[in-house]
């Protein structure tokens, strides 16, 4: 018996009936010839509303729910944003008043400017997620982001990174923001960035967790905006600088929005493992292994932000390790040294690919396992398992060609591609709030050991990608991808410093 949903519409919500959950109307709906609704629900502080108090000292209590309605023509958005929690002493509702419920306008304060861009981050932005529950994550963070400055200017140049990348002729959307607004936005985010860490440090004032929120933030604009710098690189460092005072603490899943910033940050480690990453220090090093070993309790259980299983995790990070351990040994060692440690390092190879192998027949056997939090229909497991597959098969062609550097033309890489390749296409077409938003890395993996025919399909995947997402990271993986197969088929200078993100 599937898991009850808890992302269905509004009505079958209200009529405690199953939703189907199927976009832009459910099946309930259409059939009733009744408009259906997705009602995203915001909590300020994490806090949910408590049930109706029973005695008569908890009634004087009293709390009262702030609803602000977001109108759009959209019809697969959200039409309204409930803030849930604690009114503040300025919003109580005298004594003597029965009411509960009042409208207000919660961004009372921001301009047309940003209430646009608050807007669009809801109905579109928030859109790029692999699943509703984790777009609904993503939205918790808003009521953080208003008490917050730079993690709302953050949040408000993440929107307008995308609103300046659509180019919609029917509404002309695409024009409203310029590139230099982007970039003045940003600079606001940096420039409170700076002021709350020092007013950290000089107050013990903890806030991490919504630093850690505009970090995450200013990372996933840098990688997304497709620059052609490693810019996001200084946001990672930020976060592990931060995560090193604060790492059994600050994601906790109590804390807000711990879960998202868990999953984040052990899936960029991860990924960025596989590029010229400049790990921290041994100690930094031990500071975060926490939060790995949390996620990594997950054990093969489906990491829904990152698209794969959990442990994938953890050998992304030993292909990496590997790599750079490699790297540095051609170059700092010689004669009996680098005989030793060669066979040292092709134990370690063997090693871990007989691990992922062992992750691919185990999840072709026996299906890919969810955790119990999460509920996924039919076709959402069909897509997320094609997505572990996609990723289970570019961990193993890392191994192969960055490890073992066999020839891009071998049966054994090439059988990577074709892994990787036939997963993805097996989830056509590309659609939002699905694991597609995270295919750009399996897809430029695959590109990279390409071979003729494959190329065209890697290029259509991707230019169609770009034409649904809007995320100009995809386009600059083209754009790598393009020079890559120009150059020697044995160099990795441009890919190693690129993240398909």
């Amino acid at each position: 018996m599937p898991l009850r949903s808890h992302h269905g519409c509004a009505r079958c919500k209200h009529r405690r009936q199953k939703c189907d959950e199927k976009r832009p109307s459910c099946t309930r709906c259409k059939q009733a010839a009744v408009n259906c609704e997705y009602v995203i629900t915001l909590k300020w502080d994490g806090r949910v509303p408590r049930k109706q108090e029973q005695t008569s000292s908890r009634r004087r209590r009293r709390r009262s729910k702030i609803v602000c309605s977001i109108t759009t023509t959209d019809s697969e958005s959200v039409q309204h944003t409930t803030f849930d929690g604690d009114c503040s002493p300025e919003t109580r509702l005298p004594k003597d008043e029965g009411r509960d419920i009042m409208e207000v306008d919660a961004f009372q304060g921001l301009s047309f400017r940003d209430k646009l861009l608050l807007n669009h981050f809801i109905t579109h932005v928030s859109q790029l997620m692999s699943h509703t529950s984790v777009r609904e994550q993503a939205c918790q963070i808003l009521p953080v982001a208003l008490e917050t400055p730079s993690l709302l200017y953050a949040t408000l140049a993440f929107s307008a990174l995308h609103l300046s990348t659509l180019v919609d002729t029917d509404t002309g959307d695409g024009g409203v923001v310029t590139d230099t607004s982007v970039a003045d936005i940003l600079a606001c985010s940096i420039t409170h960035l700076r002021q709350e860490l020092d007013h950290k440090v000089s107050t013990c004032h903890n806030n991490t967790p919504a630093l850690l929120h505009t970090v995450k933030t200013l990372c996933l604009f840098e990688i997304y905006s497709g620059k052609y710098d490693s810019s996001w690189r200084a946001h990672l460092k930020g976060a592990r600088a931060l995560l090193k005072t604060t790492a059994r603490t600050a994601l906790s899943t109590n804390a807000s929005g711990g879960w998202l910033i868990a999953r984040w940050y052990i899936s960029i480690e991860a990924l960025s493992a596989l590029t010229n990453d400049e790990t921290g220090d041994a100690e930094q090093r031990q500071a975060i292994q926490p939060i790995i070993d949390s996620v990594a309790t997950q054990g093969s259980a489906l990491d829904i932000y990152a698209g794969y299983s959990a442990d994938l995790h953890l050998a992304f990070k030993d292909i990496g390790g590997l790599m750079q351990q490699y790297a540095s040994a051609r170059y700092d060692h010689s004669g009996d040294d680098i005989l030793s440690d060669l066979l040292r390092h092709c134990d370690e190879c063997i090693e871990i690919e007989q691990r992922v192998e062992r992750m691919i027949t185990r999840d072709k056997d026996d299906g890919l396992r969810i955790p119990a939090e999460i509920s996924l229909n039919t076709e959402e497991l069909r897509m997320f398992s094609a997505c572990n597959t996609a990723y289970q098969y570019s961990a193993l062609l890392h191994i192969r060609r960055r490890l073992y550097n066999m020839p891009p033309g071998s049966e054994q890489v090439q059988q990577c591609v074709r892994g990787i390749l036939d997963a993805v296409c097996n989830v056509l077409p590309v659609t939002v709030l699905s694991p597609w938003i995270l295919l750009t890395t399996p897809i430029f993996t695959a590109g990279c050991e390409a071979t003729a025919q494959d190329r065209e399909i890697v290029k259509n995947l991707l230019t169609e990608l770009y034409t649904v997402l809007r995320i100009r990271n995809v386009l600059r993986a083209m754009e790598v991808l393009e020079r890559h197969w120009q150059g020697p088929e044995d160099s990795y200078t441009d890919v190693a410093d690129f993240l398909p993100f």
